[in-house]
C-alpha cells in the first residue's frame, strides 16, 4: 500500500496508523459518509468532528492538514459485495490491485462538487484493494446479498457478534445474551482498511509529533469570520449561528439519490438499481 499511498499526494514518507477489519452481514451495508480528516491541532479526539470536517471543506487549513491515505482490501468474494465512492473534493483515484482474477464486485466514484452529477462503477473483488482520500470522499456499499436479506434493523447498542466454532458461523448475540441469528462466513462481506499519514518532509512529520505549529480553535474561527466578510457575508455574533452560517457556507451538499440511482443504474442486481438502499436515500434527502 504504501508506494499508493506516495503516488496519492505526492508525500514521500509514509506512517501507517491505523488498521481495522469491517465484517457486513447479509441485509447489512455501510451509509453515505466520509471519515474525518485531522489537522495539526485539530483532529476527532481534540475536537467535535463538525468542526475537523468544516476545516478540511473550507480549504482555508491546508497548510495544517495531516493527509491521510486510506487503503481498502477485500479478503474475500461476497455475494454482491460492491463499495461506492463518491469525490466530492476531486483527490486522485488509485487502484493498487494484487495480480487476480477480476470476478464479480465493483465500485463507483464520483468526480467533481456537484451533487447531481452521476459517478463510475469500478471493480472491488476478492484479493484486491483500492487507495484513495477518504477524508475528501462520499463513500458507501451496496447491500450484501439483498435478494435474500431485507436490510437489517438498528442494532441495539452492546449487541456482538461472535464466531462459534462448533457450528463454524458468526452469531449475533443481543446486550443480554440473547442469539440473535447465524451466519455463514461465505455469505458475509469481508474488508480491512489500512490507513496511513502522509508526510512531505521529515520537518512536517516532526510538526505533527512536537506540537509546534498546531492549528488552535481560536485561529479557525478568526479565519472563518474573516473569510465570510470578504465574501460580503454578514457575519453573526452568536458562536452558535455563526457555526450555522459556516456549515452552510462550506460543507459540501450531499450527493443526491438521483445521481446515486443513475450511477448504479447499468448494475441491474445492485439494491439501488432495483429500488435504493434505504438507508442511503434517506440520508441524501
Amino acid at each position: 500500500m504504501a508506494p499508493a499511498a506516495r503516488e496519492l499526494y505526492g508525500k514521500p514518507i509514509i506512517e501507517p496508523n491505523v488498521l481495522y477489519c469491517n465484517m457486513l452481514r447479509p441485509g447489512e451495508e455501510i451509509g453515505t459518509h466520509s471519515d474525518v480528516p485531522e489537522f495539526r491541532g485539530i483532529n476527532r479526539l481534540s475536537s467535535p468532528s463538525w468542526l475537523v470536517v468544516l476545516c478540511h471543506m473550507s480549504n482555508l487549513f491546508e497548510d495544517y492538514r495531516v493527509h491521510s491515505a486510506t487503503g481498502i482490501s477485500y479478503c474475500k468474494q461476497a455475494m454482491l459485495s460492491r463499495v461506492v465512492v463518491l469525490l466530492p473534493v476531486s483527490p486522485t483515484l488509485h487502484h493498487y490491485c494484487a495480480d487476480q482474477d477480476v470476478k464479480q464486485g465493483r465500485m463507483a466514484s464520483y468526480h467533481g462538487i456537484d451533487p447531481e452529477a452521476p459517478g463510475h462503477v469500478h471493480p472491488a473483488v476478492a484479493n484486491s484493494a483500492i487507495l484513495l482520500d477518504t477524508d475528501s470522499t462520499y463513500h458507501h456499499t451496496d447491500r450484501v446479498a439483498h435478494h435474500d436479506f431485507p436490510a437489517q434493523p438498528e442494532k441495539a447498542p452492546g449487541t456482538t457478534m461472535r464466531y462459534d466454532s462448533g457450528e463454524d458461523k458468526w452469531v449475533v448475540v443481543s446486550p443480554d445474551g440473547e442469539r440473535l441469528m447465524a451466519h455463514e462466513f461465505d455469505g458475509m462481506r469481508m474488508s480491512v482498511s489500512w490507513k496511513a499519514q502522509c508526510f512531505a518532509t521529515e520537518e512536517d512529520r516532526q510538526k505533527y509529533k512536537d506540537h509546534s505549529d498546531d492549528l488552535t480553535k481560536d485561529m479557525v474561527f478568526e479565519a472563518l469570520t474573516a473569510d465570510l466578510r470578504a465574501r460580503g457575508i454578514d457575519v453573526p455574533e452568536d458562536r452558535g449561528e455563526l457555526i450555522k452560517l459556516c456549515l452552510k457556507t462550506y460543507v459540501t451538499e450531499f450527493p443526491r439519490p438521483e445521481a446515486v440511482a443513475e450511477t448504479w443504474a447499468a448494475v441491474e442486481e445492485s439494491s439501488f438499481h432495483l429500488g435504493g438502499s434505504g438507508t442511503d436515500v434517506a440520508a441524501a434527502k
